[in-house]
């Protein structure tokens, strides 16, 4: 929470340097979140790789898919945080290329004063044990976060 409070913080001289944090966000909650999902739902039998019963939760698997949780949602709400504030649609997001060096013609940065970055943090509870239908909702929240975002795991 505080790196992402942190770089919400920050004055951007150019357009790029939101662009990458965004693409590193999206990087990362790609993988991480996907894993998260089906990591939550497998352990609460939502799903399970056989098609059967599921054996039980993992208090402990479960308590670290919450805070892997936790850190995506986030992370998600820095990524929506810094497309309002440099005012990035989804086609500039889409069109840019982290790889190019032109620092020279970069784009310049103009922040719109919108208001203060104060993310919705999913699992703030944590994983309360004997309570999965905390967990289930957490992971239903952070899917409807993901595809706000745009953040889908493409096979």
């Amino acid at each position: 929470l505080f790196v992402c409070r942190a770089l919400s913080c920050l004055s951007y001289r150019t357009i790029d340097a939101p662009l990458t944090i965004i693409h590193t966000i999206i990087d990362i909650a790609v993988i991480q979140g996907t894993t998260v999902l089906h990591g939550i739902r497998l352990q609460i039998g939502d799903e399970d790789e056989h098609g059967g019963e599921h054996g039980g939760v993992d208090d402990e698997e479960m308590r670290s898919l919450c805070s892997k949780g936790m850190c995506v949602s986030v992370m998600l709400e820095l990524l929506k945080h810094l497309k309002a504030a440099y005012a990035l649609s989804d086609a500039k997001v889409r069109g840019f290329n982290e790889s190019k060096e032109q620092p020279s013609k970069a784009e310049k940065a103009t922040v719109d004063a919108g208001p203060p970055f104060q993310p919705d943090v999913l699992f703030r509870g944590g994983y309360v044990p004997g309570a999965p239908g905390d967990a289930r909702a957490g992971a239903d929240a952070l899917e409807r976060l993901m595809v706000t975002c745009h953040v889908h795991h493409q096979e």
